[in-house]
Order: structure tokens, then C-alpha cells, then sequence
């Protein structure tokens, strides 16, 4: 028996015969097993997510007397903060407190309580204090709380009711007082969507959108204010909640005035919207009337009329059951509830048209209002009311009882964009105006009778910001990530490692439109210019002499070869030159110090003399008379007290020495010969006693002598202390566990001493390299010594003082022009050092100001707590500014007249180039990122100045993406822009343009223009190119939803079509990684495509997907894989719904992107950039550690952009580094101190309810689990909490907590930084290491 079959064997088939036994042996001949498919496991990561810069939006402004009637508070409210301000005499806004920590955006807020009259100063609130009032921890008498007259009221998405006002704690320090109900949940969904006081402040009302509305009843302030005063339990909840359903929407609801003779009823009116047709509920009731029952009775309502049936605005009146209804097309309604019927007449509020500040087609609306305070008996028949316009048009109001409308004033617009933050401030002679919106900066205005508002200031707001950059050269793409030169830049020895990269973005919407720099630090706000004409080298401030006034004083300036004096006016603005003859000061050299003692003795050294001046006299005292060596000159000065130290020169040698000011007479003390050049000298104390220090420069190597002021026989004085800084050198390299790359310091410029710190005296030394040296000093033994340093610049960095001698330490640092401000000294143990640098930013001057020296005035003219006045030496001017007392945000922004949506940093030309629209029109402008100003000179294809180049300035088209290319040829590159337009037409376009700067300028007051010039354009594409990535031969480009690979044709001059790839939807963001395209599109999440391989095919191959769908919005590399460690390419995705995702792709393309960490923001992210924008001081030392993973090889940082205004930083750890750091996120979840409980619950718990609470905290486990991913995200906002609170001890009190906690600590780097300690060390040095870690991860980003 034989079977035949057909099978293929040398590329045909064939018939074979085949016996039964052949057949039988191979089924029974073992199979080969099939290779197993590899399984890969993804990496397991952290993202820690911080906030750099909050949201400056705000949506309410309420003025609130949240800490007397003494206080003109009022309340910023944005989407996760409170920042509270008191309205100054000046007409400025001076910050008081601010919260952030409510863990739930705010949903709706008002004020509860009726302000105090503010007009009443002559009965200050008296305080009462008990004789056994005493202070549990530190024993001391304390004041008796009293309860503010007004508390404010929000309402949180969490579905928490809460009610704060301000405390005061520790002298000066102002805390929040919060207490928090529970809303009920079901059926009330998004409650406090409406919000509403009662005028008489004892009922609340919260309602959702529609459907369900709940009335609270509330305590009387003076029962409030009574039972705080007795330190019981603040409770303004009482009597219970009364719910009420209905049907239909809930359009508006507000309390009405019942009028002043009837102040025991309860009106509330609430506009319901029910199958296209709104009435009108009114619910009415007495105290002690059951509420439940009466909101349970049928109430039909009224009908509203079709004009008014959905108004804009419901404002209730003063006057009794009257409300003001403002409609969108602009008209309003004055409406009575008289006798159970609703009357409502017109009211003519004026018209006025459009103004330049409104966007739009359609007219725009009446936003906000707000009452201006009166005196109670002026509003029992009377009403007044602001109107205000989201374009900036403000109306004035004046209504009564029986007469209706008396006053309708326009007052003209106001430079500003309003929407729902609007209110009037009290001014005993005018009402001023805050006015803010979330398109644009909000101002401050000064409303006087018939005038129209006068601005007075400026509330900073950078939203919104649709796109960002940053002057990082690997982020934008100019310099090859891969190229090992890239690496260079980290090196110490190039300048771009100590220039942080800076970071623009768009900001802002027509008229305030503008391009805004990102930047931190202390404001100084310069309030008066003196320009002396010269070079200044330093400036003091004195009294002047018969002046009682603290704006009027002496300004003594000092330059290369003399001195000038002047008597400076503040209020007046005057200044008056003083000559030789009219003053006692020497100004025929250069003065080297100053100083004005307590007792009003001025003392002035300069190169050639000392000069004394008294209140009555002045004498003169000179080198020879007091060195002894005929030509001597003073080369260094420094006075502490009435103690003066000086150095001498004549030929080449040096002399040291001490005098003390007696009246009018200088006292001799010590005097030392120094070995090589005298470079600065200062006083101090050791041990109680004062020393002369001196920095000197021998041999090339600086130095520091510490010398004994007292003159003792040569027997018994004490040898001075020489410091060879060269030799300290290894100790301080070892402080920062880095290689620096320097051979040696430079010699020493100036010197600060601080006394008295722990047993320690503190130095702070400036180098001519550019180093700050602060080294600790043992005061009973000098030769004790342990320091750090910072690198500040390359040119010579001097120090200057800043606190007085009851202040807490602090200084000043003036490097490459730039001024810092060091203070906050560490209270770690073997660590005295400043512990926070933050930049000083000069405001408020035409150009950005450098400063040379500072000099800090002993008065205080602004008069605000705080805040110190400086004189700034820039070059040949000086700027008398006030320094704000917190450091924040002081973004510089560069107007540019349109709306900007794309711009990017081109290094080539050292400019911004910025995509906007302006009057409806789009182009692309070369901003100056020094100056701000416009360097654009468009041009046609024959050179020729143009409005517009070739493309662009078509109404109704606009810029949707902007990109610059490399493109490369035979060995030879050239720099294009690439711009994409979305004509009015729906279709798009794409302008290769060429750009090159000029090389003449007209004088060099103006800058070299920009020439650019479209030398491609590309048209045809049926639908908008969303987005353009770049590689070195050609373009990818998204058309709608369709990806196309062109080439450049350069001598057909023209793109060629390559390949092209299909998507699912439109791409918001194109990225070549690796040679690999990465999509992110708008609705199906991130895609991985191959365009390079295949050159004969016509498509792309995708690579990866996810197979979840996802709105993203930005994506971007999170990890460099060119570092050691193994690493595998991270991918972060921002989605619209405030997320961010880790996408992982596998090694083969068989498998979908996993995200293998998610994180929940307070807003989306827009745009990513990278940036290595950390201040000076940080980029020179900062090494990766810690178990973080870099995300560039320059070391940059990722940044994230929200449409809001905030800027957030993104940093990637390792598993060992997100255990430990979720782990205290975790602790400090349970902390009250670090994230305090809002809320309590509405009802009293049982004592069921309470055993299952301690059950479950009993159960709770703080360690960090892996899944689900969103456990991977580590908030950087509640460890900053726990860093500057010093909370870790109290975190891990219970000793299982502790042990977790070293165990974490030893993990990291497999105990890289616990091996010293063995496992035997002490918990305070585990805690320091934990200190060290939060440090490192939390440093300050700009």
C-alpha cells in the first residue's frame, strides 16, 4: 500500500510517493519545540510632579475683613488658592497670607458678615487679656482670640463646605483658621455651582445646576464671635439642612433684602429654566419657622418675560425685594416683588461700542458687579452699584426706593479684560476698583467723584499661555543630543555652564498680548532714577541734617576718583547736587566706606582721609597722622559700630590696622603688617571679642588673617589666624562631593561676618572668580573650620550686608551684574550655611537693569511691613527701589500688540521668533530677548520692505505650528523657519523662510534688524498642516489626518513628496526621536512610525500604539538613554483631562505602548519644553544622584505648560528613589500639619462610626504600592510642605515608621549614601539624609 501527495521542494511542487512506514516514523519522530516568544518587562519609574509657578487667574476678588475693622483686606480666589492682601494708604496691594493647601479646587466662594464700619478709627478693637492666659509650651501671657467681623466661604469640588478667616500666631505670623462641613452627596451633584448669604448672615444656600438646592442654617456672628472669644469650638453650622427638590435648571439664586424693617425674614429668589421657559421661585420665611416644611410647599413661581428670562446677571438690592437684572444684549431690568407680584421696569444703562480690548464677534456682555461701601443708614432706601464690561467699560449705578434710577454714569473703559473678578474697595475718598480677568494683567484703579478711574496699579497675570520655549540648544534641536561635544557644556570651564537657559512663552490675548519670561526671585521695585553721569562704585544713604522727614535724606556716592553728594526729595522727586563748600563730607577722593552710628555720627573714609561729623561739628583725620608713613593711602575700609578698620599703602607694603570713633577723635588700636596685598578687610567677633579680618592676596594664593583688635604687650598677644582658603579648598570639594574643574580661587574682594550663630561666627567671603565662600568658625576655636561655597559668576562676585544686627542673618551677592540674595540659615547640624539664594529682579525701569552694589537704607519709606528700601548702583545711575519681603514669581513681558500663539528661540540669531495674530492678520516677528523690542524687517522676494512676507497677512488665516530646520546637503547645512498656515479657507500651507541680521544698524542706541524673507511656499494641502517635524533631509507634516514624508527638491525649488502614513486623527505634535517619528494625536493617544526604512515604499510603518485612547495634547522624551544605568526610553504624554502618562514602547514592535506611571495635575499640560533654567549657584554643582534618572544628556529639566499660566517640572526616579519619597508622601497625607483637614463630618459620628475610624486607621499601611500606576506619582507640592516645616521627625515618631524609613534610605543606589553609617548611625543623621534628598529633588527650578 503506497499514498501520494504533492509537496513543494526546489521552488516547485512535486507528486511523491510515500510508504506506510515512511509515513509512520515521521508522526512518531519527536517535534522540535516551538521558540518561546520573550516576554518583556517593563521598567518600573516615579514621576515627581511640582508646581514652579502657580496659576496667577483669579476668579473672585471679595473684600472681607478676615482680621479686623482695623485691616482693608481683600481676597484673591483662583482654582486652588486664597491669597489674601491689605489695601495700603497708597493705593497698593501688599500681600498678607495665601493658602494653597486645600487639596480641592475651589468651586464657589462668599463672603459671610457684615463689615464693620471702616470709617470709624477712633474705637480700635480692645483685646482682653486674663491674667491665667497662659501659653501651654512656652508659658507666656497671650492675647484672648477675637473673631474678625467677616468670615469667608467656600466651597470645594470635594464636596466641602468650608469657613476660614485669619489668626494671628507667633508675633507677625498670620495663620488660617478653617472649619469644614460635609456636603451631603446624594442627590446633590456638583454642589455649590450657586452660593448664597442671607443679608442678615444666618442662612446659606447652595445649589447645583439644576434640580436640587439645600438651605443651611448658620450661628450669629455675635454668638460665633462670643464663643470664640471663650475658646470654644468654632461651629457656624446650627440648626440643621434643609434640602429641597425641584425640576428644571437653576439658572440663578440670591438672597433678597427684606428691608430694614423687617430684618427677622428670609427671602430667597431663585430663576428656574424648565422646557424652554424660566420662572421665577420665591421662598419666604421667619426665624423660627419650619424651613423644612415651607421649602416643601408648592411653589408655581412667576413667569419671566422673554427679554429677561435667562439674565446674566441677578443683583440683589439694598432696597427691599428689589434685584437688578442686566440681560446679554445689554439690557436691564429693575424687578420688585410687591404684593406677591413681580413688577420689573426698564433701565437704560447706556451703550457704548465695542472697545479695542474686546475679542469677538458678537457684542460683548456686562460680567461682573460690585457695591461700593457706604454707611449703613445710606443704604436703607438707596442703592449703588458698579457695573463692569469684560471689555473693560465700567457703569455707575445710583437707585432708591421710590424714584428708582437717579444715577447712570459711563465712566469711560478701563485698560483692562474683565470677567467675574470685579469688586470696590473702601478709600475714605474715593472706591477703588480691582479689575481681573483671565486673559491678561488686572489693574488697579482710583475712582473720584465725577472723574473717571485713574490706574494706580497693576495686578500681575500672564494667562493664558498657549506655547513655550526655552534657550536650551538640545531641546530646540540645534545641538545633536548624541553628540559627545553636547556634553561639554556641563563642563565648568565653559561660561554656558553657569548661564541658565531662559524660558519665554505666549501670553495673553489681543491688545495684551505679549511674549513673558519666566523668572523668580525678590522684587525690587525701583520708585526713583538719580543718574550721576559717571561710573559709580558704591552709594550710601545719610540723614540729612535738619530734616525730620524719612523721604528726604543724603545720597553719598562714591566713584573711581572723588565723591559727589546729594540731597535727594523722594516725595517731591528733587534732587539737589551739594558742593565742596556747603558740606562737611570729603569728595575729593573716592570713598571706600560709610556709616551713620546710632547716636547720628556719620563717619566717611575715603582714600585720603577720615572724616568725623557730628550734629554740631566735623573734623578730619588723615593716613600719615594715624599710619605714620608719609604718602600712605587708604586702600580698604570697613566700619562696625564705632569701630573702624583700615588698610594702608605706601610703596608695596601693607599695613593693617583698627581706630575706635570717640566724638569727634579717632582712638588708636592695633596695627599689623600684612605679607602681600591687602584685598578687603571687615570686622568681627570671636568669643566676644572683636577682630580685624583681612583678605590677602600672597604668592597667588588668597588668604585670610584673622587679627586681635586689642593692643597687648608682645608677650601676651594673641597670634593671628592665617586661613590659606587653597588649603581649605579639598574640605569644601568634599562639601559638594563634585568635581569642579578649578585649580584655585581668586584673591578675596569683600568680607561679611555674623556672630553669635550656634557657637559659630559666620564668614562670607567673595572671590574675583566669581566663588561666595561661607565658612564656619568655631568662636571658641578659630581653627576649627568647615564651609561650602557657591559659584555665583566669572567675574568678581563682592558681598554686601543685608540684616541688621537684631535681623536674622542675611546678604547680598553682586556677580556679572546680577544681584542675589542669601539667607534662612541652616539649622542642620555641622552645616552653617545659607540654606536659600534667590535672584533680586529690578522692576520698574525702561531697560533690564545690571546692579554693581547695593546699599540698604536704614529707613523703610515705603513704611510696609517687611520690605526694605535699597539704593541699586547700575553703571552711572543709582535706583532708590523697595524689596518685597517673600520671593514669588516676576515674569518680564514684552508687548507686542496681538494675540501670540507659537514661538520659538532661534540661537543662530539670538532671537524669539513669535507666531501672532494682530488685527486679524498673521506673521511672524524677531523679538529681542534682552530689550523686548521688534527686530523685524519683512521683505519680498527682491528685497524689497513688506507688511507681510509672502503667505502670511491674509485675514481670517492664522500660524498653527512654527518650527525651524537644519537642513542638510552635500556636507553643507542651512537654517530654515518653518511655518504652517491655516488659511480662511480651511485649507493649508506651508513657508520655508529664510532669516539672516543685518550687519549695519543706524547708531548703537538701535539693534541690528532681522531681514527674513519666504523663500519656499508650499501650497495645495486640502486640509490645515497641524504639525511639522523636521530631520535632516526633509519635512513630515500632518494634513488633517494624513502624515506625509517631503523632501527638499532644491533644484526644482520645491517639497517632493515621499511616503505618507494614515492616522486615526489629527496630530497636535510630531517629534523625530532616534530616528523614529512620535505622534501625539488629539483623540487615539501616542503612535511610534517608522519613515526611514522601506526607501521603495510609499508608507510608513507603525511601530507602536496604544490600545487606549487618549485626548493628548504634548509629548515628550523623559529619559536620557544615552547615560549609564541601562535606561529605557520613556515617553511623557499629556492628555486634556489634566494627565500625564508614561509611555513605554518594547523592544520589538509586537506589543502595544504600556504607560507605566500615570499623574493627576491641577491643569493640563499644553506644551513640554526641557530646560536647564536652575540659577547659577545650582547648575555648577548639581550631579545626578539620589536615584534620579536624567532626562537629557545636558541635564536639563522637563517643564510642563498649562493654558492657565502655571509652570510645572516633571522629574523621573528610579523605584528605590519613588519608594522612599511616596513613602513620606504617604505619612504626610496622615499629618494635619502638612495636609490639614478641611472638613469634619456634618453630623456627630456615632460611637459605631468611630471605632471603624480607629480601625481603619489602626489598618492604615503608609507603604507605597505599585499598582495602580497613578500610586507612581510623587507630589513634590506636599513634600516642599514637609521640607520647610522640618516634618520628617514628627512623620516617623512610631518606631515602625522609623525603621521603614532607614531601610528606604539604605535602598537608594543599594545604600550608596548609608554605608558610612552602617546601619548604627543615629535617626538624626538618617533624617539629615532624608533633609538632603528632599533638597535635592525640591531645589528651586528657576
Amino acid at each position: 500500500m503506497a499514498l501520494q501527495t504533492n509537496v513543494f521542494e526546489n521552488g516547485e511542487w512535486v507528486t511523491r510517493t510515500l510508504e506506510p512506514r515512511e509515513l509512520f516514523r515521521q508522526t512518531s519522530s519527536p517535534q522540535q519545540p516551538k521558540p518561546k516568544k520573550q516576554h518583556f518587562v517593563p521598567p518600573t519609574y516615579g514621576l515627581l510632579t511640582k508646581t514652579v509657578i502657580e496659576s496667577p487667574v483669579f476668579h473672585w476678588v471679595l473684600p472681607v475683613q478676615l482680621r479686623s475693622a482695623r485691616h482693608n483686606d481683600v481676597a484673591f480666589i483662583g482654582d486652588n488658592f486664597i491669597q489674601v492682601c491689605e489695601l495700603g494708604r497708597d493705593g497698593q496691594l501688599q500681600d498678607i497670607a495665601r493658602k494653597q493647601d486645600l487639596g480641592s479646587r475651589i468651586r464657589n466662594a462668599c463672603v459671610l458678615g457684615s463689615p464693620s464700619n471702616y470709617a470709624d478709627d477712633s474705637n480700635p478693637e480692645q483685646i482682653k487679656t486674663e491674667e491665667g492666659d497662659l501659653d501651654m509650651l512656652g508659658g507666656q501671657s497671650q492675647l484672648r482670640r477675637v473673631l474678625p467681623p467677616q468670615l469667608l466661604v467656600l466651597v470645594l469640588e470635594g464636596a466641602e463646605l468650608v469657613f476660614l478667616h485669619l489668626e494671628e500666631g507667633a508675633p507677625g505670623e498670620l495663620g488660617f483658621v478653617l472649619h469644614g462641613e460635609k456636603i451631603p452627596g446624594t442627590p446633590f451633584v456638583s454642589p455649590g455651582f450657586h452660593l448664597a448669604v442671607d443679608p442678615g448672615s444666618r442662612f446659606l444656600a447652595l445649589a447645583c445646576a439644576e434640580a436640587h438646592f439645600q438651605v443651611w442654617g448658620l450661628e450669629s456672628m455675635d454668638v460665633l464671635r462670643a464663643q470664640h472669644a471663650e475658646g470654644l469650638p468654632f461651629k457656624p453650622i446650627v440648626g440643621g439642612l434643609y434640602p429641597r427638590s425641584l425640576t428644571g435648571v437653576i439658572h440663578k439664586m440670591e438672597f433678597l433684602s427684606p428691608g430694614a424693617d423687617s430684618l427677622e425674614r428670609v427671602i430667597l429668589a431663585l430663576i428656574i429654566i424648565h422646557k424652554g421657559h424660566s420662572r421665577l421661585h420665591r421662598y419666604e420665611w421667619e426665624f423660627g419657622d419650619d424651613i423644612g416644611t415651607i421649602l416643601k410647599e408648592k411653589n408655581i413661581g412667576w413667569p419671566l418675560d422673554p427679554r429677561y428670562q435667562m439674565p446674566l446677571l441677578v443683583i440683589p438690592s439694598t432696597v427691599r425685594e428689589s434685584f437688578l437684572m442686566v440681560t446679554e444684549t445689554s439690557e436691564a431690568f429693575w424687578a420688585t416683588l410687591k404684593n406677591g407680584t413681580l413688577e420689573a421696569e426698564d433701565v437704560d444703562i447706556g451703550e457704548h461700542e465695542s472697545t479695542e480690548l474686546h475679542i469677538g464677534g458678537s457684542a460683548p456682555l456686562w460680567t461682573a458687579w460690585s457695591r461700593p461701601w457706604r454707611l449703613p443708614e445710606y443704604h436703607l432706601d438707596k442703592d449703588t452699584i458698579w457695573l463692569a464690561r469684560e471689555d473693560g467699560i465700567l457703569n455707575f449705578l445710583e437707585i432708591t426706593a421710590g424714584d428708582g434710577l437717579l444715577t447712570n454714569v459711563i465712566l469711560g473703559e478701563v485698560k483692562c479684560k474683565i470677567d467675574t473678578a470685579f469688586a470696590c474697595l473702601y478709600d475714605p475718598f474715593a472706591d477703588i476698583l480691582i479689575t481681573g480677568g483671565d486673559s491678561g494683567p488686572g489693574a488697579i484703579w482710583r475712582a473720584e467723584p465725577r472723574q473717571a478711574p485713574r490706574n494706580i496699579g497693576t495686578i500681575p497675570n500672564w494667562s493664558p499661555t498657549v506655547d513655550i520655549t526655552s534657550t536650551n540648544l538640545v531641546a530646540g534641536g540645534v545641538v545633536d543630543a548624541k553628540n559627545p561635544r553636547t556634553k561639554a557644556r556641563g563642563n565648568a570651564e565653559n561660561n554656558l555652564s553657569l548661564k541658565p537657559d531662559r524660558v519665554f512663552v505666549c501670553s495673553g490675548r489681543g491688545q495684551t498680548g505679549s511674549i513673558a519670561e519666566f523668572r523668580y526671585g525678590f522684587e525690587a521695585k525701583v520708585g526713583s532714577e538719580l543718574d550721576c553721569g559717571d561710573p559709580i562704585k558704591q552709594c550710601w544713604t545719610m540723614s540729612c541734617p535738619g530734616s525730620d522727614s524719612d523721604a528726604e535724606f543724603y545720597l553719598l556716592v562714591s566713584f573711581p576718583n572723588r565723591s559727589d553728594i546729594w540731597q535727594v526729595n523722594i516725595d517731591s522727586s528733587e534732587v539737589i547736587s551739594q558742593g565742596q563748600d556747603e558740606v562737611p563730607y570729603d569728595l575729593s577722593s573716592s570713598t571706600l566706606a560709610a556709616h551713620e552710628l546710632d547716636d547720628g555720627t556719620i563717619v566717611q573714609v575715603t582714600s585720603s582721609s577720615i572724616t568725623v561729623i557730628t550734629s554740631t561739628d566735623s573734623t578730619r583725620h588723615f593716613p600719615h597722622d594715624l599710619d605714620g608713613s608719609p604718602g600712605a593711602v587708604i586702600t580698604n575700609s570697613a566700619i562696625q559700630e564705632d569701630l573702624l578698620a583700615l588698610s594702608f599703602c605706601s610703596g608695596s607694603d601693607f599695613r593693617v590696622k583698627t581706630v575706635r570713633v570717640d566724638a569727634l577723635n579717632l582712638l588708636q588700636g592695633a596695627t599689623y603688617s600684612a605679607e602681600g596685598e591687602v584685598t578687603c578687610v571687615a570686622l568681627s567677633r570671636l568669643a566676644e571679642e572683636p577682630v580685624l579680618l583681612v583678605g590677602i592676596w600672597d604668592s597667588g594664593r588668597p588668604i585670610l588673617v584673622i587679627y586681635p583688635t586689642q593692643i597687648a604687650p608682645q608677650s601676651s598677644q594673641a597670634a593671628p589666624i592665617r586661613i590659606d582658603i587653597t588649603l581649605l579648598y579639598p574640605a569644601l570639594h568634599d562639601a559638594h562631593d563634585h568635581d569642579i574643574g578649578l585649580t584655585s580661587f581668586e584673591a578675596l574682594t569683600s568680607i561679611m561676618s555674623f556672630n553669635d550663630i550656634q557657637g559659630h561666627t559666620l564668614f562670607c567671603l567673595g572671590t574675583r572668580s566669581g566663588e561666595v565662600l561661607t565658612l564656619t568658625v568655631n568662636s571658641r576655636h578659630p581653627q576649627d573650620i568647615r564651609g561650602t561655597y557657591s559659584k555665583f559668576g566669572f567675574s568678581a562676585a563682592h558681598v554686601f550686608s543685608m540684616s541688621e544686627r537684631s535681623e536674622p542673618a542675611s546678604a547680598f551677592v553682586c556677580c556679572d551684574s546680577n544681584l542675589f540674595l542669601m539667607n534662612h540659615l541652616s539649622k542642620k547640624q555641622n552645616k552653617n550655611c545659607f540654606e536659600k539664594t534667590h535672584r533680586v529682579w529690578v522692576t520698574g525701569v525702561a531697560s533690564e537693569a545690571g546692579v554693581d552694589a547695593v546699599s540698604k537704607m536704614r529707613r523703610n519709606l515705603s513704611q510696609a511691613p517687611g520690605r526694605s528700601t535699597l539704593a541699586l548702583v547700575s553703571g552711572s545711575a543709582v535706583y532708590i527701589s523697595e524689596l518685597q519681603d517673600l520671593p514669588k514669581p516676576v515674569l518680564r513681558q514684552f508687548p507686542i500688540g496681538g494675540t501670540p500663539n507659537k514661538v520659538m528661540y532661534h540661537p543662530r540669531l539670538e532671537a524669539l521668533v513669535v507666531g501672532l495674530i494682530r488685527d486679524g492678520r498673521p506673521s511672524i516677528r524677531f523679538i529681542d530677548p534682552e530689550t523686548g523690542l521688534d527686530l523685524s524687517l519683512p521683505t519680498d522676494s527682491a528685497g524689497n520692505e513688506v507688511e507681510h512676507i509672502t503667505g502670511l497677512g491674509k485675514p481670517g488665516s492664522r500660524i498653527v505650528a512654527l518650527t525651524h530646520w537644519n537642513f542638510e546637503k552635500d556636507g553643507r547645512t542651512w537654517g530654515y523657519i518653518v511655518v504652517s498656515v491655516r488659511g480662511a479657507d480651511g485649507q493649508g500651507q506651508v513657508l520655508i523662510v529664510t532669516a539672516t541680521r543685518e550687519d549695519t544698524r543706524p547708531s548703537e542706541d538701535v539693534p541690528y534688524k532681522i531681514r527674513f524673507q519666504t523663500k519656499l511656499k508650499r501650497s495645495g494641502y486640502p486640509e490645515p498642516v497641524w504639525s511639522i517635524a523636521t530631520e535632516a533631509q526633509g519635512l513630515i507634516l500632518c494634513s488633517g489626518k494624513t502624515v506625509q514624508y517631503e523632501m527638499l527638491d532644491l533644484e526644482q525649488k520645491k517639497l517632493r513628496k515621499v511616503k505618507e502614513h494614515g492616522l486615526s486623527s489629527p496630530a497636535l505634535w510630531m517629534e523625530v526621536v532616534d530616528g523614529q517619528l512620535h505622534v501625539a494625536t488629539n483623540q487615539h493617544s501616542l503612535e511610534v512610525v517608522d519613515f526611514l526604512s522601506s526607501p521603495e515604499s510609499e508608507s510608513m510603518t507603525r511601530l507602536y500604539s496604544d490600545d487606549r485612547a487618549k485626548l493628548s495634547l504634548h509629548c515628550i522624551q523623559g529619559i536620557d538613554t544615552s547615560s549609564k544605568g541601562h535606561h529605557q526610553p520613556i515617553t511623557l504624554l499629556s492628555d486634556v483631562y489634566c494627565g500625564v502618562w508614561g509611555m513605554w514602547a518594547p523592544p520589538h514592535g509586537e506589543l502595544p505602548l504600556k504607560p507605566i506611571f500615570q499623574a493627576e495635575l491641577q491643569a493640563s499640560v499644553r506644551r513640554f519644553t526641557r530646560a536647564r533654567a536652575r540659577p547659577q549657584w545650582t547648575l555648577f554643582n548639581r550631579q545626578t544622584r539620589y536615584g534620579c534618572v536624567r532626562s537629557s544628556v545636558d541635564g536639563a529639566d522637563i517643564l510642563g505648560l498649562g493654558i492657565d499660566g502655571s509652570l510645572r517640572q516633571f522629574t523621573v526616579v528610579n523605584v528605590d528613589a519613588w519608594r522612599l519619597l511616596r513613602f513620606i508622601q504617604n505619612l504626610a497625607l496622615k499629618s494635619p500639619d502638612i495636609c490639614p483637614p478641611a472638613v469634619a463630618s456634618f453630623a456627630e459620628a456615632s460611637d459605631e462610626t468611630d471605632s471603624q475610624g480607629d480601625a481603619m486607621d489602626m489598618d492604615w499601611d503608609p507603604e507605597p504600592r505599585l499598582l495602580p500606576i497613578i500610586n507612581r506619582q510623587i507630589n513634590g507640592d506636599i513634600l516642599q510642605r514637609c521640607l520647610e516645616k522640618r516634618a520628617l521627625g514628627d512623620l516617623v515618631s512610631q518606631q515602625e515608621h522609623a525603621v521603614r524609613l532607614r531601610q528606604l534610605l539604605e535602598a537608594v543606589e543599594t545604600g550608596k549614601y548609608t554605608q558610612d553609617l552602617d546601619g548604627f548611625g543615629k535617626m538624626s543623621e538618617y533624617l539629615d539624609l532624608a533633609y538632603d534628598i528632599l533638597e535635592y529633588y525640591l531645589a528651586p527650578i528657576l
